[in-house]
């Protein structure tokens, strides 16, 4: 209700509301602040569903194509990598990330950000691994 009908922008209206959201699904809302006025404003454009990453980019599900220098992706409370990702040797048995302090695995050019465990808060922890991982990415597109 907060932004309008946004379905034209490719956002479908939700079925329920937030209250909905933490009390039946155990799950926080994720709170805007400024991308739907980005989306609106057209420097933020919603895709398909990706299905498949090639070495120029991505397939998505309606069959489309893009070339594409960075994905990110916000994969939630259940991940689901091993379905995302062919490569393995990135992830536990439990198809979470295997990673380091310096900003997590770089095969293929692949980064995790948000799966360190920190009792310092998960926001501060994904807040410093965003910073080595925008590091990284600097240092070796500058080499």
């Amino acid at each position: 209700m907060a932004f309008g009908d946004l379905t034209r922008y490719g956002l479908p209206t939700p079925t329920y509301g937030p209250a909905t959201e933490v009390l039946h699904y155990g799950r926080t809302p994720v709170l805007d602040i400024g991308t739907v006025a980005r989306i609106k404003a057209g420097d933020i454009e919603m895709v398909p569903r990706v299905e498949a990453f090639t070495t120029a980019g991505v397939t998505l599900s309606n069959g489309g194509t893009r070339e594409i220098d960075a994905v990110v992706l916000a994969t939630g409370y259940q991940p689901n990598l091993e379905e995302l990702i062919d490569a393995p040797e990135l992830l536990d048995r439990r198809g979470r990330p295997i990673q380091d302090r310096e900003g997590g695995p770089t095969l293929h050019g692949i980064h995790f950000v948000g799966y360190q465990n920190s009792l310092t808060g998960l926001l501060r922890q994904i807040g410093i691994e965003a910073e080595l991982v925008a590091r990284a990415i600097a240092s070796s597109r500058a080499a």
